[in-house]
């Protein structure tokens, strides 16, 4: 009888993974969404391809500070998910977010808060004398 142990490898293991067909549908509809952020100077702007999507299988929310976009869509046997998040901080005015899905890409618009610059306030102290 041959009892040997054989040292555990998780990235062996994901790469075992890549051989069934369930996991080779989802990393393939995961990870090859491409999105694009740049900054206008007025605004952000994120844009994310998903084909495929209608605006209802499409979510938007912001958690956190974080942009999340989360999509679910499917095409007879095949499901497609987009997931994407981005960090807005707080340079952001939330109220004012608009996104329109146009030709396959999502394109969600950010307006910037205005920073309002102040000048320091000096505050004069007054001496008192005993």
């Amino acid at each position: 009888m041959n009892n040997k142990l054989s040292k555990y490898s998780p990235i062996a293991d994901l790469f075992s993974l890549r051989n069934n067909d369930y996991f080779d549908n989802l990393f393939n509809n995961i990870f090859r969404v491409n999105a694009l952020a740049e900054d206008n100077g007025k605004d952000l702007v994120y844009r994310v391809d998903v084909p495929g999507f209608d605006e209802k299988d499409i979510k938007i929310e912001i958690k956190d500070e974080y942009l999340n976009v989360i999509g679910e869509t499917k095409t007879g046997n095949q499901t497609r998910f987009v997931s994407k998040s981005v960090y807005l901080g707080d340079e952001v005015e939330t109220d004012k977010i608009d996104a329109v899905l146009e030709k396959g890409v999502l394109t969600i618009t950010l307006p910037k808060k205005e920073v309002i610059v102040e000048e320091p306030k000096t505050k004069i102290i007054a001496i008192t004398t005993k």
